[in-house]
């Protein structure tokens, strides 16, 4: 009886330390974590693949995470800014799941946003929107999220990059054509916000 209560102990201890896919919160390099679920600020790259095949595009950013424990749902609502793109925002919705149970893969699932989520100068001028494998195939878009809690990653510490993810973008019409760019996510939690992303 002892031997099948401390194996029973033993299994939820192990259950408890498995990380949630994909995973919440990060180590912050000083003995404690830091939560996915708030506001955060940055910027987005699209960079060409290789890095000779164009120009590296990018836009301010901020991410806000939220997670819903009684559907294990965890969702981003993104915002992208460049004023030199019309329009000078664009949000769009995402649900997050992960590859193959590795808590750093992150997928994103494209929900709803604005229109220039799927088209327009954000996708045809500056690669940094608009897949359309993704919006075909759920969970198409994918990262690898980790907290570098290193001095000279400061202040974007959490980075995504991208797990060989190849954005779209548009030819002389306007219709899609395949082109090797490449989205990365450098954040940074957004202090000066009052809103923060709520654990349900």
């Amino acid at each position: 009886m002892k031997a099948t209560l401390l194996a029973l102990a033993l299994a939820s201890a192990l259950a408890q330390d498995k990380p949630h896919c994909p995973q919440l919160k990060y180590e912050n390099g000083q003995g404690g974590t830091i939560s996915l679920l708030q506001t955060w600020k940055g910027v987005v790259l699209s960079a060409p693949v290789p890095a000779s095949a164009g120009n590296l595009t990018q836009a301010d950013m901020t991410a806000s995470f939220g997670y819903v424990a009684a559907t294990d749902t965890l969702s981003a609502n993104v915002t992208y800014t460049n004023k030199n793109l019309s329009p000078a925002t664009c949000s769009g919705r995402f649900e997050v799941g992960c590859i193959a149970a590795t808590p750093l893969d992150y997928v994103f699932k494209f929900i709803s946003g604005d229109p220039c989520m799927t088209g327009g100068a954000w996708k045809c001028d500056a690669f940094l929107t608009g897949d359309d494998f993704q919006t075909e195939h759920a969970f198409a878009f994918g990262m690898e999220f980790n907290y570098d809690s290193s001095p000279a990653s400061a202040p974007y510490s959490l980075r995504g990059s991208p797990l060989g993810t190849f954005f779209t973008g548009c030819d002389s019409t306007g219709a899609p054509a395949w082109t090797q760019r490449a989205l990365q996510y450098r954040l940074e939690p957004d202090t000066s916000s009052a809103v923060r992303a709520s654990t349900e």
